[in-house]
């Protein structure tokens, strides 16, 4: 029996003003989800590319799967079973790097994600990077209804000071450029492979990805002691109101570089009222943010949770 519903889900992606499209998502509902187990659960995430879409496509296929693969997922270790997750897409990057079927080296990715367990109604969330989710509960009464966003992931940059000493005592250098914090490569010797110079020069204004792996053991073969760039997502589990609506946002930057949290949710708010799915609210954010002016690639993802006796529980 679920104690979670969800009530509606909807996704939207769009190319921007870029040359190319990195962004991928993945959206599993509870019909669809790939494992065998007593709990009706759901998964749904976005992956935000840079240097090319090799590591967010390969994400966006498997990680997911290494999720459910992990032991701890059976027992319902969450945190520890996505820890397993990403550890497993990291070795497969790795993996395919060597034997030269992708550019994992100098490409990476952001995940955001979340797996939702609807019978035991609640939600871990997972992140690395800048690509956010941020949930709206519902507050007030029946006809005086707003919503209270409420960040769930955590942003990192190179120049925050627990992931610079961490850059830093890995061996690695923050610099800045351009207005932003980046880890800088000078010359640095990497792993001898034939498709990467033995030699490399590069900057990155992020801190923790998914690929990117001359910032990381073993491929940068410099004085490193450990990862510039982290693997380690940051997770948060916990337990939604059911009896309230509650209205989750899965987002890539191309969003949140253009809108903040309280007028995103003031805006769909306003669209739940005139009646508008989840699907149509998801494609009005991402077109209003991919039509501005040097628009990135824009992914979002809208869920509406509770119960199918939480206040407009009946939508569904």
């Amino acid at each position: 029996m679920e104690t979670l519903s969800i009530l509606d889900c909807g996704v939207a992606t769009e190319q921007g003003s870029r040359p190319h499209q990195e962004d991928r998502y993945t959206c599993i509902q509870p019909q669809d989800f790939p494992a065998i187990i007593d709990r009706r659960l759901a998964y749904f995430a976005v992956y935000d590319g840079h240097g090319g879409p090799d590591v967010s496509e390969h994400a966006s296929k498997t990680v997911h799967m290494n999720l459910i693969s992990s032991p701890a997922f059976q027992t319902g270790d969450y945190e520890q079973a996505i820890h397993d997750a990403i550890n497993a897409e990291e070795k497969q990057l790795y993996d395919g790097f060597a034997r030269g079927g992708n550019d994992a080296a100098t490409s990476g990715s952001t995940v955001a994600l979340v797996l939702v367990d609807l019978t035991n109604g609640e939600l871990v969330v997972a992140n690395l990077g800048d690509s956010h989710i941020v949930l709206g509960e519902q507050i007030g009464a029946q006809g005086g209804f707003s919503y209270k966003p409420k960040r769930l992931t955590k942003a990192d940059n190179p120049d925050g000071p627990e992931e610079r000493a961490r850059i830093e005592d890995a061996g690695g250098r923050v610099r800045h450029a351009a207005g932003q914090a980046r880890i800088e490569l000078r010359r640095f010797k990497m792993l001898n492979h034939p498709a990467f110079p033995s030699l490399y020069t590069g900057t990155i204004n992020m801190s923790r990805a998914l690929g990117d792996l001359q910032y990381k053991k073993p491929l940068n073969a410099a004085k490193a002691t450990g990862d510039f760039i982290s693997s380690r997502p940051h997770i948060l589990r916990f337990h939604p109101d059911p009896n309230i609506l509650n209205v989750l946002v899965i987002a890539t930057d191309g969003v949140w570089f253009f809108i903040d949290d309280e007028p995103l949710f003031e805006f769909i708010w306003k669209q739940i009222e005139e009646g508008h799915g989840a699907a149509s609210i998801a494609g009005k954010i991402v077109q209003k943010c991919a039509s501005k002016d040097h628009a990135d690639n824009t992914t979002c993802i809208v869920l509406l949770l509770g119960s199918k006796n939480s206040p407009r529980g009946e939508r569904n």
